[in-house]
């Protein structure tokens, strides 16, 4: 059971998993252009950290909001310098918790291992460790030329003006994910997402993204030696 539901969460990474208080609906956002211009701006970030809280409850029934110990709960840590990444991950599933740590480097991935204090060069990653490089304003901006949307309502996420871009991604037999995502109009970035997954069972998982801070990161931060 426990590998299903991690299979049901990978699909989402690999399909679009991005990401808080919703509040004050402010004044549409009805042009296209203008949101992909806002995404435009996230491009031009070469150094940044932030973190991902995330929950899915895995009871269909679960009437929580995701605060039941039988749901998933995500933090994920995030260090990233063009072309460096660094990611904590840490998952716990029925209170049970795992962590994984890997740095991205341009000659691959390293993952850690604890028990012998050295990073491993790795092309054997579990899918939820990868799904960051699709957390992109390019992937965002890609499903938006193949949606016709003209409807983009900014609200404040955690006093931050955002603005709402709802998609929709059709998959086969008739499942399907809708996302919901907040993306924080001074940076490009997203602040939030909600994703309803219609697969073998319905699934939400609610993501959020904070504590971004846009400065310099030190090299040492990537070091594998």
């Amino acid at each position: 059971m426990r590998t299903q539901l991690l299979s049901c969460l990978m699909i989402v990474m690999l399909v679009l998993t991005i990401t808080g208080c919703t509040q004050n609906t402010q004044t549409p956002v009805t042009s296209k252009e203008t949101v992909q211009a806002m995404l435009a701006k996230a491009v031009n970030i070469s150094s940044m950290y932030y973190e991902i809280n995330g929950t899915l409850p895995l009871n269909a029934n679960d009437s929580t909001n995701g605060t039941s110990p039988q749901s998933q709960f995500m933090t994920i840590k995030v260090w990233n310098k063009k072309p460096y990444l660094k990611e904590i991950i840490k998952i716990t599933t029925f209170g049970v918790p795992t962590e994984l740590r890997i740095i991205q480097r341009p000659e691959g991935t390293y993952v850690y291992n604890p028990f012998t204090n050295e990073w491993n060069l790795t092309t054997n990653l579990p899918q939820y460790a990868t799904f960051l490089k699709y957390i992109d304003p390019a992937m965002i901006k890609d499903l938006l030329n193949n949606q016709t949307i003209t409807h983009f309502p900014t609200q404040v996420i955690d006093g931050k003006q955002a603005t709402l871009v709802n998609l929709s991604v059709g998959l086969l037999n008739n499942q399907s994910i809708a996302i919901s995502v907040w993306i924080w109009n001074d940076k490009g970035v997203p602040l939030k997402a909600i994703i309803a997954m219609n697969l073998e069972v319905k699934l939400r998982l609610v993501l959020r993204f904070n504590n971004y801070l846009f400065q310099d990161i030190a090299n040492s931060v990537f070091n594998v030696s």
